[in-house]
């Protein structure tokens, strides 16, 4: 968990927020509202790295712009170069239209 809050402090742009879980598995990125999970899914993959799109825990819809990142699983090293990805990932969707 520290590990991927440091590394989520560091690289992800602050227009993404995110959870401070206490403990458990995972946390909870919320992405601007014009941003969609699942289309960032399919780039993240690209990249070797994979999250849990929100709307999957929404039986009513919506919540689009969230997913659900797991701590568990990987060394902190592993941890630290998968959200520097994402945040690469992340950082090109919010550029504007025509920039970069």
């Amino acid at each position: 968990r520290d590990a991927m809050l440091r590394a989520l402090d560091e690289f992800f742009p602050k227009e993404i927020g995110y959870t401070r879980p206490v403990g458990g598995l995972f946390l909870w990125v919320e992405l601007p509202e014009d941003l969609n999970a699942r289309t960032l899914l399919e780039q993240s993959l690209e990249e070797k790295v994979a999250f849990v799109p929100g709307e999957c825990f929404y039986p009513g819809g919506g919540h689009l712009n969230t997913l659900r990142l797991n701590f568990s699983a990987m060394p902190e090293d592993r941890i630290a170069e998968g959200i520097r990805r994402l945040g690469r990932v992340f950082t090109a969707a919010l550029e504007p239209v025509g920039v970069g």
